[in-house]
């Protein structure tokens, strides 16, 4: 089913619950939030690794644009960065706050990098 022009569809915690791969094929997802499940300790994880990097090129391939969920070390960011998944949140970045911490401390930038 198709949405109206400017509205994307985000799929939060995929790689848990419910979530699968039937839902790529059936819906208009244009983000695909990945679970922290599969991201947590995933530098020490090949097969991870592995599962990671192909549903990164599936998403591609499907022009979904990937977030990861609960980065919360260096060598996690890393792996990710390899597998040029750029989109990244967790206590790494910051813990959680409300949009007005968040507004207060932080500056919102347009996308040619004006305040």
């Amino acid at each position: 089913q198709s949405l109206a022009p400017g509205v994307k569809f985000a799929l939060d915690d995929f790689g848990s619950g419910l979530s699968n791969l039937n839902r790529l094929r059936m819906w208009n997802i244009s983000v695909l939030k990945l679970d922290i499940q599969l991201i947590s300790g995933l530098d020490q994880d090949t097969k991870g690794q592995i599962l990671l990097r192909n549903l990164r090129q599936m998403a591609s391939d499907l022009d979904i644009l990937l977030v990861a969920e609960g980065v919360e070390t260096k060598e996690e960011e890393e792996v990710l960065l390899d597998m040029d998944i750029y989109l990244q949140q967790g206590f790494l970045r910051a813990a959680p706050m409300s949009i007005e911490a968040f507004t207060s401390t932080h500056y919102l930038t347009t996308s040619a990098g004006e305040e």
